[in-house]
C-alpha cells in the first residue's frame, strides 16, 4: 500500500506520495475537493497522514470518500517529526516527513469529529456545526471558534481577515499564542496582537464555551 503525507494549508497543500517500490512523487495543489480528486482519486487505496488542523476534517472525509485510509494526527506529537531537518523548514519537507511517519507508524491519532447519522461530516468552517463566538474589536472583526474535537490544553481558534491564530486559554486567566507549529497562519504580527487582545477581553466567555463543549 502506498503511503501519503499531506501538508495541509487553507490555500495550497503539499502532497508527498511514497510508493511500495520506493518511488516518491511530490506535488503542490490548490486545497480543494476538485484538486484532491484529480490527484488522488484515480490512485489505488493508500494510507494518508495529515495533521489535525482547521481544514483537516473535511479533507479527511473527502479523501476517505475516494477510497483511502486517512489518519488525522496530533501535531504536538514530537516523534512524528523525527526525520525532519531542523535547519530548513518547508512545506515540501513537511509533507515528506508526514509520509515517512505514516510509513513508520510514528504518529498519534487525533480525535475525529463524529459523523452525523447521514454519514456525512460538514466542513470545519461551517459555524452551524460548531460553537462560534464573535467578538467585535475596534478595527474589523475577530471570530473565535471552538471545535468539539479539540484537545487540551484549552484553546480557541481566532480568525481575522483571511488568517488564523490559535490561542491558549490558561488556567491563570491569561491568554497566549499556542505552542503549535501551525498556530499562526496568514496573519501579520499586528493581527496576532489584535486576536490575543480580543481573546483576553472575552476570556470568560470563550472559556465557558470551551468547557461546555468539552464537558469541563
Amino acid at each position: 500500500m502506498d503511503t501519503i503525507g499531506v501538508d495541509l494549508h487553507k490555500r495550497e497543500t503539499q502532497v508527498c506520495i511514497g510508493q511500495a517500490d520506493g518511488t516518491i512523487t511530490e506535488q503542490r495543489i490548490v486545497t480543494s475537493r476538485e484538486r484532491f480528486t484529480a490527484v488522488l482519486g484515480h490512485r489505488p487505496p493508500a494510507r494518508i497522514l495529515v495533521e489535525a488542523s482547521t481544514e483537516s476534517e473535511w479533507v479527511a472525509c473527502h479523501l476517505e470518500s475516494l477510497g483511502h485510509e486517512v489518519i488525522v494526527a496530533d501535531p504536538n506529537y514530537a516523534p512524528m517529526y523525527a526525520t525532519r531537518s531542523r535547519r530548513v523548514k518547508t512545506d515540501k519537507r513537511d509533507a515528506r516527513t508526514l509520509m515517512e511517519a505514516c510509513r513508520a507508524g510514528t504518529y498519534r491519532p487525533h480525535p475525529r469529529l463524529r459523523r452525523p447519522s447521514s454519514g456525512r461530516a460538514g466542513p470545519l468552517h461551517n459555524p452551524t456545526s460548531f460553537g462560534t463566538i464573535t467578538v467585535t474589536i475596534g478595527v474589523g472583526e475577530v471570530r473565535f471558534r471552538v471545535y468539539p474535537q479539540d484537545h487540551l490544553p484549552r484553546h480557541v481558534h481566532g480568525f481575522i481577515g483571511s488568517g488564523e491564530v490559535i490561542v491558549d486559554l490558561r488556567a491563570d486567566g491569561s491568554v497566549a499564542l499556542a505552542n503549535w507549529r501551525n498556530a499562526v497562519s496568514h496573519v501579520t504580527r499586528v493581527e496576532v496582537k489584535k486576536v490575543l487582545a480580543a481573546a483576553g477581553g472575552a476570556f470568560d466567555q470563550l472559556t465557558e464555551a470551551w468547557e461546555a463543549m468539552h464537558d469541563g
